[in-house]
């Protein structure tokens, strides 16, 4: 089911014309197919494709040597971005090639809960220092 996904990931990336990537660190990108709206996080994996690990809409990103740190409004195809939603997310960064980087993932979580989480995991906020500004 997994390799079915990344497949079909894979395929709607790879099959679109408008498409704007920006690399975070290591094999994790920040990137969007046809609206920027749909920008999600993503973790290549060397010589097979990508692999999704935040849903659209990320707008925010930041990093340090062990976790990314993520701000996203919760899209739907129906409806779109929701900006009156902000989730944070923090994703262990893998050492190794993995096929399910979004297992290790913490999160949706709130802004208190995340600010606590992240003191507990890293002893010092990370700075958020991608933003789209539009999508805020």
């Amino acid at each position: 089911m997994k390799i079915m996904c990344l497949i079909s990931y894979c395929a709607l990336i790879f099959s679109c014309n408008n498409f704007d990537e920006k690399h975070i660190v290591g094999p994790y990108h920040l990137a969007y197919t046809d609206i920027s709206e749909q920008t999600t996080i993503y973790y290549e994996v060397e010589g097979f494709g990508s692999v999704g690990v935040i849903p659209e809409t990320v707008y925010s990103v930041g990093y340090n040597n062990s976790f990314i740190v993520a701000k996203q409004h919760p899209y739907s195809d129906e409806n779109g971005m929701n900006r009156t939603i902000t989730n944070y997310f923090i994703i262990p960064i893998a050492s190794q090639t993995t096929f399910t980087p979004e297992a290790g993932v913490i999160g949706p979580l709130g802004e208190t809960e995340f600010k606590e989480k992240i003191m507990e995991l890293n002893k010092e906020p990370i700075e958020f220092s991608i933003s789209i500004n539009k999508l805020k």
